[in-house]
């Protein structure tokens, strides 16, 4: 099963506001999380094993659901 999200949509399920960055912030952002390893599997969970744990949880798929499910096998992460 294979599920695509666009910005836009993403910036609605969050409820967030669109930003407009400086020119090479993105670079620099992605320089920074490089360096910290922040979204290693070791940290955040590996999606494609984590995604399938969940559907077979018997949930209904929904964003909110994925996040009550994430931060309960994940306490500390989120």
């Amino acid at each position: 099963m294979k599920y695509t999200l666009k910005n836009e949509k993403i910036e609605r399920y969050n409820d967030a506001d669109s930003f407009s960055f400086p020119k090479y912030t993105s670079q620099l952002i992605n320089w920074a999380n490089q360096n910290a390893q922040g979204t290693r599997p070791v940290v955040v969970g590996q999606l494609s094993e984590l995604f399938p744990e969940f559907i077979a949880s018997g949930e209904e798929i929904t964003i909110e659901n994925w996040k009550k499910w994430y931060t309960k096998k994940y306490p500390r992460r989120f």
